[in-house]
């Protein structure tokens, strides 16, 4: 850009100068605009999931689930861990590990692989729980699910017991993983 307006060229450049700054200064509010904007749609994104395993329509809104994502999950989670016959209980066991967050894998392992081995040289034994109400606790990161427990040898009905289950969760790049898991006495609120 080049002007010639004045026969000075001192006068000229200086002119140029603040054309420039001019351009510098509105391209960047320009920038700044775009930038907040794009932020803002970037955070009312919201991500639509529906994996084979759920039966609802799961919304993100940003990084946070909504509650029908918690109670489905809960709901698979509590299927895996609780539902199980002598023969699918180690199938269902090492699925139910791939949930677990990796500093509690090492914790969990053992334990659901103990149990799968009893179950199976028990024979004939199935386990059911059937859910009666599922509580999220969003900020403590912790799902209670309360049910009944029915344990069977055969057709016979061993044991029969209303149980509350905590799922202590995390959610990371996207994935829900379970930090804890275990049979509660009360509710914790």
């Amino acid at each position: 850009m080049k002007f010639k307006r004045f026969l000075n060229e001192l006068e000229n450049v200086k002119q140029e100068n603040k054309l420039l700054k001019t351009v510098i200064v509105i391209l960047t509010v320009a920038v700044i605009y775009s930038l907040y904007y794009v932020n803002k749609s970037a955070q009312r994104e919201r991500t639509i999931i529906i994996p084979p395993q759920l039966h609802s329509r799961i919304v993100f809104n940003g990084d946070m689930p909504d509650k029908a994502y918690f109670d489905e999950m809960a709901r698979y989670v509590i299927s895996l861990a609780l539902d199980y016959t002598s023969a699918t209980a180690r199938g269902q066991f090492a699925e139910l590990l791939t949930m677990f967050a990796p500093s509690a894998f090492k914790e969990y392992q053992p334990v659901l692989y103990n149990l799968a081995d009893r179950v199976q040289a028990a024979g004939n034994i199935s386990n059911a729980f059937y859910i009666t109400s599922i509580k999220v606790y969003p900020k403590k990161k912790k799902i209670i699910v309360s049910g009944v427990n029915y344990t069977y040898s055969a057709d016979t009905l061993l044991t029969q017991k209303v149980s509350q289950y905590q799922i202590g969760y995390k959610i990371q790049a996207g994935r829900f993983l379970i930090t804890s898991f275990g049979e509660v006495k009360r509710e914790a609120e």
